[in-house]
């Protein structure tokens, strides 16, 4: 199940996110067993979103990409932002899936692929 986080709910511990206030309304949890196993965390911004961070328990299947990022980019939508920016590590194992991805659906690739902005369409 993918979800907002919950207002005052905490993250797992072995999340190493640096961010002292989140709001969970652009913080999203994908669970199993009832347990949160990835965290994706965005920021809004002007007229775009950011994706700040994305983190997994453990090697998850791969197709936990797509229905996060599918799952967030119908929800900025019906919020009116229509395009996202992230940056990427390139030689990152857990990176190059994402990088893939955002490839796949369009985005455009910045200066040595760590940089992508797509639109949101392409992704729903």
């Amino acid at each position: 199940m993918i979800r907002n986080l919950l207002p005052g709910e905490a993250l797992p511990r072995w999340t190493d996110l640096v961010f002292r206030m989140l709001d969970p309304d652009w913080v999203w949890v994908c669970e199993e067993d009832g347990r949160i196993v990835v965290v994706l965390v965005a920021a809004p911004v002007h007229d775009l979103v950011i994706l700040c961070r994305v983190q997994a328990s453990a090697p998850q299947d791969k197709l936990w990409w797509k229905h996060i990022m599918r799952k967030v980019a119908a929800d900025c939508l019906d919020r009116g932002f229509s395009r996202y920016l992230c940056s990427t590590v390139p030689d990152d194992r857990a990176s190059r899936g994402l990088n893939a991805f955002f490839r796949r659906h369009g985005a455009s690739e910045g200066k040595e692929g760590i940089c992508f902005i797509g639109e949101w369409e392409k992704i729903a």
